[in-house]
């Protein structure tokens, strides 16, 4: 499967094409006092109908935790194009997965 990664400038044309719409929050743990700044900043990139509208095969997927209404609309963040929660179940897993291999003692093959 070859994979084909573009970085565009943010225009509404170009999400036709697109089949997933990757968000995450306008700021990290250790950026609370920016965190006012980069919601005026960022708030013209919000994920909101008018894109998903202009994106009418893609999926949406937020790494969470998300600030509704801000990165992303809560009716976007849990909508039928949404896979947020179901990401958000793969990467426990995977989680999961990684503690076991850490914590459980190690057996002979």
């Amino acid at each position: 499967m070859i994979t084909k990664i573009f970085v565009i400038k943010f225009e509404f044309g170009y999400f036709n094409r697109s089949y997933e719409i990757e968000r995450a929050t306008f700021s990290s743990m250790g950026q609370e006092n920016e965190a006012e700044l980069r919601r005026q900043i960022f708030a013209p990139y919000q994920v909101n109908a008018k894109l998903v509208e202009a994106a009418p095969k893609a999926w949406l997927m937020h790494c969470l935790p998300a600030h509704r209404g801000e990165e992303i609309t809560g009716e976007l963040l849990d909508g039928e194009r949404s896979l947020v929660y179901e990401q958000a179940e793969n990467r426990l897993h995977a989680q999961k997965a990684i503690l076991e291999k850490l914590l459980l003692p190690k057996t002979p093959c």
